[in-house]
């Protein structure tokens, strides 16, 4: 809750003593400037806590306040006031005068004060600027969010980094991975140990995956090759790879922090639309695809690695970097040579020409046929572990019977794939496109991910997606509006990812314009997609990337000597 009061001139949001708030001061001359900023902020908290506002109307009113003001989390500051630099001036003494002790500064221009801004950004450490008459009051409160949770990291660092702040109670958490400084761990898996670091050369949050201890000389080395060939990607549907390095003889990879969960949660949290997970999968598939094109191989895809955000952006992560599984990491007492022997038995023949000598790479139940025989894996590899696990989220069940690994691989072998249930509503063109990707032979999968790929396309658009939605009509009949509303979910649920994709891009162009970029781009392909009906909503999008642009340029040019 927000309270205003007055003090010294200027209007502050106290909070409650038990809940500390986050400092936010607002210098404008324009008094309608800090009503609509009290307004978006009425209610608001941040990781459950308020917002204490301060409101200074000048920049000399300004200078007093932040003199007896402590822990302020973020300065909005208006370049226009008392003087026509009034603004910057402020803010070369903010940073003159007090450093650090202010995290975050802003900077509100009009249309005609983009070039003095530019000099200031270009000299001191200013964290965001926008022009006002382009900022809504939803996008306000994203600035606003965004700049306190770089605070409250920052804050968290320097706390971290004091001598005697119970750094040593974090166990084996290391301080540092490289010139990354550890915030906290927040994820363990069996490949590695994740944590969410900060990187001062960037001013960025990310997260660093750090690999478990490994003798195995050769497997770190590839870690490393194909991590840094990662690092060269740039897809959407692909955690981005920043960095590559070892700590104490062990790997980490520096990535892209996601605030999201994985496609195995976000398949369990609810019962999803045959068309929603056929989307989902669609976007995974089109990172694989791009790692393919760049001449790498995934080797373990499973739900587990993909993630989806809060507004369905889906990124596919471990790309490269699954490594070897000892044999007795096998399900059950399965040792290599037990598999092996089996498979002899049941007519396979198996080659002696393991990528690593007595190891297979990948999670057992995704794993491809030729991955349990311990042979290169390739492109179609990961076909074979994509078409798996789209299977088991279209129909609710694994494609081939059997209680143990060994059987359902004999299953395979033998091409006995299941009848998958009729009440799932799923066209026959998808089951016949995803059993020729769980193919036992490389050779008869889809020559590509792109041609599996275009098989799914086919469903969600055009004549495909009229065969899903008679399939959904034969089970909804007699349902009424429901059936009706049914029926409409795969094109609207394209419509639907389309518009949070632009919703994104927004978002991240207060502090990412590649990323936001990335996010308009696959907006207009969605769109494009969905046919002339959409092209109103295709060409907003361009005109608003071509607006961004010029504004860039024009800092840019600007800020050239």
């Amino acid at each position: 809750m927000i309270d205003d009061c007055e003090l010294g001139g200027s209007t502050t949001v106290p909070a409650p003593r038990e809940h500390p708030a986050w400092k936010v001061l607002i210098v404008d001359d324009d008094p309608a400037t800090h009503q609509v900023t009290r307004l978006v902020l009425r209610d608001e908290l941040i990781d459950d806590r308020p917002v204490e506002l301060f409101s200074a109307h000048s920049a000399a009113e300004a200078r007093e306040l932040l003199r007896s003001i402590h822990d302020l989390a973020l300065v909005i500051v208006d370049v226009v006031m008392e003087s026509r630099r009034a603004g910057l001036e402020l803010v070369r003494w903010i940073r003159d005068e007090l450093g650090n002790n202010v995290a975050r500064v802003a900077i509100r221009t009009g249309e005609q004060e983009v070039a003095p801004v530019a000099e200031v950004l270009k000299d001191y450490e200013i964290n965001d600027y926008w022009v006002k008459t382009e900022l809504t009051a939803s996008q306000l409160l994203t600035k606003i969010r965004l700049g306190v949770r770089a605070y409250r990291d920052l804050q968290t660092l320097r706390r971290d980094d004091l001598p005697g702040s119970g750094r040593a109670d974090s166990g084996d958490q290391p301080a540092r991975l490289g010139r990354y400084i550890v915030l906290q761990r927040v994820g363990t898996g069996g490949m590695g140990v994740v944590y969410a670091a900060y990187d001062p050369q960037l001013d960025r949050k990310v997260a660093v995956k750090l690999m478990h201890a490994s003798d195995n000389t050769r497997a770190q080395k590839r870690l490393l090759r194909e991590a840094r060939a990662m690092a060269r990607l740039s897809h959407p549907n692909v955690v981005a790879v920043h960095d590559v390095g070892t700590h104490e003889g062990r790997v980490f990879v520096a990535m892209d922090f996601i605030r999201g969960i994985t496609l195995t949660q976000w398949l369990s949290a609810d019962r999803r639309a045959s068309a929603d997970i056929l989307q989902i999968f669609r976007l995974a598939g089109r990172g694989l695809a791009a790692a393919h094109d760049a001449g790498l191989v995934h080797r373990d895809f499973k739900p587990d690695n993909v993630l989806v955000g809060r507004r369905l952006g889906v990124k596919v992560t471990d790309f490269g970097i699954a490594q070897p599984l000892e044999a007795s990491d096998l399900t059950g007492q399965q040792s290599i040579e037990m598999l092996h022997s089996y498979l002899e038995k049941i007519g396979v023949q198996v080659e002696d020409t393991h990528t690593e000598h007595g190891l297979i790479m990948g999670t057992p139940n995704y794993m491809a046929p030729e991955q349990h025989l311990g042979m290169e894996a390739d492109a179609r590899t990961d076909q074979f572990s994509f078409a798996l696990a789209l299977w088991e989220a279209l129909y609710g069940e694994k494609p081939f019977h059997g209680e143990t690994l060994l059987l359902r691989l004999e299953a395979c072998h033998n091409g006995q794939i299941v009848e998958p249930p009729r009440s799932a509503g799923v066209p026959r063109h998808i089951r016949q496109a995803l059993a020729r990707g769980l193919s036992w032979e490389k050779e008869r999968r889809w020559p590509s991910m792109n041609a599996l790929l275009a098989q799914l396309d086919l469903v969600l658009s055009g004549a495909g997606r009229r065969r899903m939605m008679v399939a959904g009509a034969l089970l909804l009949l007699g349902v009424g509006a429901l059936g009706l509303s049914a029926l409409r979910r795969p094109g609207s649920a394209v419509a639907e990812l389309a518009e949070k994709q632009f919703e994104l891009a927004r978002e991240y162009w207060a502090y990412d314009h590649e990323a936001a970029t990335r996010h308009a781009r696959e907006a207009i392909r969605l769109y494009e997609e969905l046919g002339p009906a959409y092209n109103e909503q295709r060409d907003v999008i361009h005109r608003w990337l071509a607006e961004r642009g010029r504004t860039v340029d024009r800092a840019r040019s600007s800020a050239s000597p």
